[in-house]
């Protein structure tokens, strides 16, 4: 695998001195966190060597197609692939790829253009409906898609960190006007006895959650952050702490809350 230590592919030079300073001092941090749980965190920008990893993990993911080689090229101006590597072997991901639409993200989704390229879609392709209102509004603009993330059987304490980094690494390399991903309902929320819980919110750091994106039988919600709302976010003094949400609290946003057991 062709990778390079996170912290050398980290570059925040083209941003405000203060939130570069910050956002640089939070990613040595989660590094860190990684390295505490014996992982070492690794970015690489092929898709065909993450396509590898996600075979040898097939029993706890299945290959989304923006981060298939089979329909998509990558490089290190639009790719990134965060591995922790235990041994030198990967055995967790999270990655990020910055897309420009030049239709709505609906529109791309809903042709299929979105998940297959420009070429013509596999032929037993899911139909893909759109209804999340934010879906229809991104257009013309550059987004960061963040997702890919998995973990070994038996491997703990990597994803989170993870997440984080990929935000940050997002932040910090590309320029976008806002962060997007999906996840199924079940795995966006959690119902807890003191509050409802949002994994979309509270762990992977997301603004908003929005119904509905359908493909075939599944269901998804369209997860986004603007860019300013992420920088914010990242600029928290517990953002590098990993039991601590990595979002803004609607009543405290100037302070990080403990995620519920």
């Amino acid at each position: 695998m062709k990778s390079i230590p996170f912290l050398d592919a980290f570059s925040a030079d083209a941003l405000p001195a203060q939130l570069r300073r910050t956002l640089s001092m939070k990613a040595v941090r989660l590094v860190a966190a990684l390295r505490e749980v014996g992982l070492e965190p690794e970015v690489g920008s092929s898709l065909a060597e993450y396509a590898i990893y996600a075979k040898e993990n097939s029993q706890k993911m299945s290959l989304s197609p923006v981060f298939d080689d089979a329909y998509h090229g990558g490089s290190a101006a639009d790719t990134m692939m965060l591995y922790g590597l235990r041994n030198g072997r990967a055995v967790a991901s999270c990655g990020a790829r910055l897309i420009w639409l030049d239709t709505s993200l609906a529109d791309a989704m809903e042709s299929q253009r979105f998940w297959f390229g420009e070429d013509r879609p596999p032929p037993n392709c899911e139909a893909c409906v759109v209804t999340a209102p934010s879906a229809r509004a991104l257009e013309h603009v550059h987004i960061a898609w963040v997702g890919a993330g998995s973990n070994f059987s038996g491997e703990k304490g990597a994803i989170l960190p993870m997440i984080r980094l990929v935000n940050l690494y997002a932040l910090a390399n590309w320029r976008w006007t806002t962060c997007v991903g999906i996840a199924e309902p079940e795995i966006a929320y959690v119902e807890n006895r003191e509050r409802p819980f949002s994994r979309a919110h509270d762990i992977y750091g997301f603004a908003s959650a929005e119904a509905d994106i359908r493909r075939g039988k599944r269901r998804f919600m369209l997860l986004t952050s603007p860019r300013r709302y992420l920088e914010t976010c990242a600029m928290l003094p517990g953002y590098a702490e990993v039991e601590l949400a990595a979002s803004l609290p609607a009543d405290r946003p100037e302070e990080g809350i403990r995620r519920p057991a």
